[in-house]
């Protein structure tokens, strides 16, 4: 019968008769697709977005050590500091093919003293030769040659022949300006001074050794030449392209990889939620509907055209739904790119990778679930022959079984029994065992979540038939239809349930984390400098106060 009349026809009377029962599903899957849209996009720009170099963008492939340090079954761990290339890193990378010339790089941080417009910045120092990885050019003076000697940028306040005051570790020391550079594009983020390489070595806590290598090509692919460049020291990273901003931009590369684990996990959270509220929404339609798919049991209809009728139902509202939310999903990712910056997750300047992809993932993992969703809804309509359908139909659903009742107990005791470990064990198996009790528990309440309704109502509605004529009403219509009612209530549980699984259980341990390392330090006065503190003033620092 249901195929004489054509299931397209069905979908669409029934689309017509019943749109407030599909409101929810367009809801759900709206908000969800515009979620992942604007996290899919913080995912990709971990892996195609970040900073664009600067004061490497003369250099055709950059190399640099690892700035990080792996931790098993963690996210790594970014150094704050760059870390030294191997000794024999340069002269290694000399011999390979279609290698020009290497041009290594020290950056010293210092911080400029006296009392003009830039007096407390941090300017970053590096040695003469360093110039070349930006296309800097002497436009006036010499290049410095002793260890009083600085170059500058054009357009800082200082001229040739001027003094000064650079402070390292919290140690002044007073340079003359020798001359001053200009690059084609200019370096805007920080400020860049250039010293001997003598006193480079003197300021460096690790006596000059190479920070970052810019390595130019002639006759080649940069790109092959960074392949031989991993392929000859596996140990180091070689960038070319964009990527070279990672190697140059500490920031880069560890915000690369925080996005893609926030941005993943929040992507599935955020499918979960939605797949509960549409299995839940539908699930209150399909019963709110069950005479008429008891009819179409009875007129002939099979198991798999009742399913094939909800599934189609539900494409046609999510395909809409989804599309709808990916323009928002694409402006949410702005949103939440302000967000981390203020959070000091990523750096300001940090540039998002915008493309369609995140919108056409979004729109397939939301119909996905939707699909997965309606299969769930309609698996028990479908499945019952034409007479007990009609039953139902009048009389309502069963209540569940005595083995659904008993493995949601088994859960929910399972949940219970793992939530105890962060009493007894410390660390990252405790922050495992709360995360994975709370999934235990919210899938017990997913399978126990019609009977404690149930059982919440007679509970309730005693107080409520006291109350009121309509208290009395009300206790009775929901004992009468405690199934429809558990279907309304448990997604709404389901999805706040996970929301604080996801964003309470990270949040709570990030503050216990902050609260011990604050207890962890006994002294009594901190001691700092934009740039640390040089041995010579701890020393002072450590003398009894007069």
């Amino acid at each position: 019968m249901a195929t004489a009349l054509g299931l397209g026809r069905i979908v669409r009377a029934d689309l017509r008769q019943h749109r407030g029962s599909f409101v929810g599903v367009a809801i759900a899957v709206f908000v969800a697709s515009a979620l992942v849209t604007g996290l899919g996009v913080l995912v990709e720009s971990g892996m195609r977005g970040g900073l664009a170099p600067e004061r490497y963008v003369a250099a055709d492939v950059v190399v640099g050590a690892p700035q990080q340090v792996d931790v098993p079954e963690d996210l790594p761990v970014a150094l704050r500091e760059r870390a030294p290339l191997p000794v024999d890193a340069a002269q290694g990378i000399v011999g390979l093919p279609g290698v020009e010339r290497v041009v290594a790089d020290v950056t010293v941080p210092l911080v400029q003293q006296g009392a003009g417009a830039g007096a407390g910045a941090v300017v970053e120092a590096h040695p003469w030769e360093a110039t070349a990885l930006t296309g800097f050019e002497l436009r006036e003076g010499r290049e410095p040659s002793a260890a009083d000697e600085v170059v500058v940028s054009v357009g800082s306040d200082r001229a040739v022949g001027d003094t000064v005051a650079l402070a390292h570790g919290g140690v002044p020391s007073e340079y003359r300006v020798v001359g001053e550079v200009s690059a084609p594009i200019a370096p805007e983020r920080g400020t860049h001074v250039f010293l001997s390489e003598q006193r480079i070595g003197q300021l460096d806590p690790h006596g000059g050794a190479t920070q970052t290598l810019g390595v130019f090509v002639s006759g080649t692919d940069p790109e092959q030449t960074a392949a031989s460049i991993r392929e000859a020291f596996p140990d180091l990273v070689a960038r070319t392209g964009d990527a070279r901003g990672d190697v140059e931009f500490l920031d880069s590369g560890a915000a690369r990889s925080i996005l893609v684990a926030i941005g993943s996990a929040f992507v599935g959270t955020c499918i979960l939620v939605a797949m509960f509220i549409v299995a839940g929404t539908l699930s209150l339609s399909v019963q709110s509907r069950r005479r008429d798919y008891a009819l179409l049991r009875a007129v002939g209809a099979s198991p798999s055209q009742v399913h094939s009728l909800v599934a189609r139902e539900v494409l046609w509202v999510a395909a809409v739904a989804a599309v709808l939310g990916i323009a928002p999903g694409y402006l949410l990712s702005t949103v939440l790119q302000t967000a981390f910056v203020t959070g000091g997750v990523i750096p300001g300047d940090f540039a998002l990778a915008v493309s369609p992809l995140p919108a056409v993932g979004a729109v397939l993992l939301v119909l996905a679930s939707a699909w997965g969703a309606a299969r769930i809804a309609a698996s028990r309509v479908a499945k019952l022959d034409p007479v007990e359908a009609l039953r139902e139909s009048a009389t309502g659903a069963p209540a569940i079984g005595l083995p659904r009742i008993i493995t949601g107990i088994v859960l929910a005791a399972a949940g219970i029994s793992v939530s105890t470990v962060p009493l007894v064990v410390r660390g990252q198996i405790a922050a495992g065992a709360a995360a994975g009790a709370a999934m235990l528990l919210i899938i017990a309440l997913a399978v126990l979540g019609p009977w404690l309704v149930s059982l919440s109502v007679r509970l309730i509605g005693s107080v409520l038939r006291r109350m009121s004529s309509a208290g009395f009403l009300a206790s009775a219509n929901a004992t009468a239809n405690s199934r429809r009612l558990a279907s309304a209530i448990l997604p709404i549980a389901l999805g706040i349930g996970l929301g604080l699984v996801q964003i309470g259980a990270p949040s709570i341990i990030a503050a216990e984390a902050a609260t011990q390392a604050s207890a962890g330090v006994i002294a009594d006065l901190r001691v700092t400098a934009p740039t640390g503190v040089s041995p010579r003033r701890s020393r002072r620092s450590a003398r009894p106060l007069a």
